[in-house]
């Protein structure tokens, strides 16, 4: 859903539409998918920090050895890019303005002791 919720934001097509829905799993799993996001970019953070540590260190070792550092950083360019795409899907999720969530189950007895948080 992530990845869907980036596809749509990034077309052309975007603002054309009055609405998009995502149709998920059981609450506990939206719940979790959208802490995802969160989750992803910390996780990216950690990997842009420790590269930079890990590049400046062998810059290091390459200037000992008097050898150039001539290469582009693809990889965090891309991880960037990334990240900043991750936090337009958040913020839109996070903005309630924009989005809505409509919680729409089965009406049976099982069903409303499966997800007691969905009861007011």
């Amino acid at each position: 859903m992530v990845l869907q919720a980036m596809r749509i934001l990034d077309s052309k097509d975007y603002s054309t539409f009055s609405r998009v829905f995502f149709h998920t799993a059981p609450m506990g799993h939206t719940l979790r998918l959208l802490s995802l996001l969160d989750f992803l970019d910390a996780s990216i953070g950690k990997m842009m920090k420790l590269k930079k540590k890990i590049a400046s260190t062998t810059s290091t070792l390459k200037s000992m050895f008097n050898k150039e550092d001539s290469q582009r950083d693809d990889a965090s360019d891309k991880l960037e890019q990334l990240r900043e795409r991750m936090a337009k899907v958040r913020d839109l999720f996070h903005h309630s303005a924009a989005t809505e969530f409509i919680i729409v189950t089965i009406p049976t007895v099982m069903h409303k002791f499966r997800h007691p948080i969905t009861i007011g």
